[in-house]
């Protein structure tokens, strides 16, 4: 058996590490490739997701119309048909929230105490998402001192319904 001579080992690694070079730039060219396509499928659909909100949301003579937006299957809804795990939570300029499930916009979206415990009686209330609800809460107390708030709410309570509301509570 003969011994390869030094320069033909030098051809061999030389050619083998041509393919490592070769392979290594198709797995990066490929990385690349895929990165970048996944990147403009995500923003694709963001943009979309954008657009279609904006559409939805309207400004009203003073109040957020949510009417589309509550309306369209193809916005973020947590066990709805549009596949969102969570709910999508759109901040206002003014700093309200609009929230897919259930808004309660400037009445839950924030943690002021004193304004909770203001509906100590039932009373009903318009929001900036020109939703109606009728609200109602009551102090959890510890002694003499305020520890929390408990609230009830009815969502989009009818006129007929305002009297039925207040005799529940």
């Amino acid at each position: 058996m003969r011994t390869p001579k030094k320069t033909e080992v030098i051809n061999i690694g030389k050619v083998f590490l041509f393919f490592i070079f070769l392979s290594l730039l198709q797995i990066g060219i490929t990385y690349i490739f895929v990165r970048q396509s996944s990147l403009n499928q995500i923003y694709d659909s963001f943009m979309s997701l954008s657009q279609r909100i904006q559409h939805d949301i309207k400004y009203d003579q003073g109040k957020w119309d949510t009417k589309l937006y509550n309306a369209d299957p193809f916005t973020p809804y947590p066990h709805g048909s549009s596949g969102f795990s969570q709910p999508l939570y759109i901040i206002t300029s003014e700093g309200f929230v609009i929230e897919r499930n259930r808004p309660i916009s400037g009445l839950l979206d924030s943690s002021d105490f004193k304004h909770l415990l203001s509906f100590s009686r039932p009373q009903s209330i318009s929001t900036v998402t020109n939703e109606n609800w009728r609200v109602l809460s009551s102090p959890i107390r510890n002694k003499a001192r305020t520890i929390g708030v408990v609230l009830v709410a009815f969502y989009n309570p009818s006129t007929s319904q305002l009297d039925d509301v207040i005799k529940s509570w």
